[in-house]
């Protein structure tokens, strides 16, 4: 199935898309929007055991992309992150507000860093990832991952704790991907339940809107509508430009 893939394979898509990006909030987009394409696309894949190589060029691929539109990416989730909070951010000024700036700390530490060591590190740093599982997956030697990681730890030796610390708190859900293509097939399967998906769907909030966005383009009328609906509860203008079958309700933005 493809969700044992997903839980199989995120961290390493996880840890090359920070490694790309050297931002959590962007990588986690990238790696669900991934993972999507993955899906779609894995009837193409001929050789099945390459699959975490196939992902990585994906992941890069989708990486490279969202560097281009960096700003205007950025942008909208700022916009989109304030429109969907749910939480009464006054009641945790200062998580939030430690956090933040931990990430932001963290975000400039790692661009200190090459692509290769940065992405040795992200690997590491990810979810504890080993030596030989990072070089199995780079298709690199045990000793290059090891002094990438010497090289990228040694530059980041005033910041490691932070670098860890904040790895720690912005770990992948162990389901998120899967729970996202999930609800979508059930609404292609299940009409009855498309307000019940699209409650849940719109609740996921910012992380949601890459995936939401790819099925816009789903051959199944019924996800493209459900995502669509999903994407202007979360308040996602792009949403407007989806599907011709529903158009979000003007007093929406």
């Amino acid at each position: 199935m493809f969700a044992v893939l997903v839980q199989r394979y995120q961290d390493y898509a996880y840890g090359t898309a920070i490694g790309m990006l050297s931002e959590f909030e962007l990588a986690r987009d990238v790696v669900q929007e991934a993972f999507l394409l993955a899906f779609r696309d894995l009837d193409k894949l001929r050789e099945p055991a390459k699959f975490g190589s196939w992902l990585q060029g994906i992941v890069r691929n989708v990486s490279r992309h969202a560097i281009r539109e960096l700003t205007r990416v950025r942008q909208m989730a700022d916009a989109l992150s304030r429109q969907t909070a749910t939480e009464d951010r006054s009641q945790l000024p200062y998580i939030a507000d430690d956090q933040a700036e931990r990430r932001a700390m963290v975000a400039r530490a790692l661009q200190q860093l090459g692509q290769k060591n940065r992405e040795a590190v992200s690997l590491f740093y990810v979810n504890g990832l080993s030596y030989g599982k990072i070089a199995d997956y780079l298709g690199v030697t045990e000793a290059a991952v090891r002094g990438r990681l010497e090289r990228g730890r040694a530059k980041l030796r005033r910041e490691l704790t932070m670098v860890a610390k904040a790895f720690k708190e912005q770990e992948l859900p162990d389901d998120f991907a899967t729970r996202v293509r999930r609800l979508l097939d059930a609404a292609a399967g299940n009409e009855d339940r498309n307000n019940e998906m699209v409650r849940e769907l719109s609740a996921l909030g910012t992380p949601a809107v890459d995936p939401l966005q790819e099925a816009l383009h789903d051959e199944r009328q019924v996800v493209r509508i459900v995502a669509a609906q999903a994407l202007c509860e979360i308040g996602d203008e792009r949403a407007l430009r989806g599907d011709a079958a529903y158009q979000c309700p003007s007093e929406r933005f």
